[in-house]
């Protein structure tokens, strides 16, 4: 999943798991929560996935370019959006953009028949 996130979002802007970063504009991301949702006698068939995507900026207008084109990319890829919220940073001018998604990943392929 980080691969499928990363590589869905690097060429928006250098994307990095869980490192807060140095330059910018730059985007991070990290998976709150994993979870089983269906099981069978064979192992569990669905999980699900609560990913928060971290946007940065120091100019506002590329704060809302960089937002709009993730949240573009990721719901093309059936992640959906079920939170986002913004704040500025005023110690450091830095705005933070803030995005969770959801995503249903299909395991039937791994689970034992």
């Amino acid at each position: 999943m980080r691969d499928t996130i990363k590589n869905a979002l690097n060429d928006i802007a250098t994307t990095q798991w869980m490192i807060r970063p140095s330059g910018f504009p730059s985007i991070s991301f990290r998976i709150i929560n994993e979870e089983g949702s269906v099981f069978t006698t064979g192992g569990e068939v669905e999980t699900e996935l609560f990913i928060q995507v971290d946007i940065w900026t120091k100019k506002q207008i590329d704060h809302v370019n960089i937002s709009k084109s993730v949240k573009e990319r990721l719901m093309s890829l059936d992640f959906s959006r079920p939170f986002e919220t913004e704040e500025y940073e005023s110690d450091t001018n830095i705005f933070h953009y803030i995005q969770r998604y959801y995503y249903l990943r299909n395991n039937e392929s791994e689970v034992i028949q």
